[in-house]
C-alpha cells in the first residue's frame, strides 16, 4: 500500500478479527491495530497524515468532542474524513444513505 496504517477500535473483539484478516493477506503487512478509544491516541506525541472515521460518529457519546479529537490527531495542512448515516428525514428507512464529511487542519492567520 505504500503507507503505514493504524486501525483503532473500542471493541477488542473487532481488533482480533481485523488482525486475523490482515495476517491472512501478506499485502496488508503495514497494518497495525490498537484496542481503545481514539482519545487515547492523544496521549502519544504523534499526528497522522490522514485520519478516517467510517461509520463511528453515530456510536460515540459526544460527536463534537470526537471530531475535536480527530482534528488534534491530523497533521497541520492535512485532512480527516468522517462518514455516518444520513439523518435527513427524507432518507429514513434507506440504509444506503450516508454522508461523508471532509475536514481539514489548516492554521489560521491572525
Amino acid at each position: 500500500m505504500g503507507a503505514n496504517t493504524l486501525g483503532v477500535d473500542a471493541a477488542e473483539s473487532n481488533i482480533g478479527i481485523a488482525t486475523a484478516h490482515a495476517l491472512a493477506d501478506p499485502g496488508l503487512s503495514s497494518l497495525t491495530y490498537k484496542h481503545g478509544a481514539v482519545e487515547n491516541l492523544l496521549e502519544e506525541p504523534k499526528q497522522y497524515d490522514v485520519v478516517c472515521s467510517m461509520e463511528v460518529l453515530e456510536h460515540v457519546d459526544s460527536p463534537k468532542q470526537f471530531i475535536s479529537t480527530l482534528c488534534q490527531l491530523v497533521k497541520v495542512w492535512n485532512v480527516y474524513f468522517v462518514s455516518g448515516p444520513c439523518f435527513d428525514p427524507s432518507s429514513l428507512g434507506d440504509t444506503s444513505s450516508f454522508r461523508l464529511f471532509l475536514g481539514h487542519h489548516w492554521p489560521t492567520h491572525s
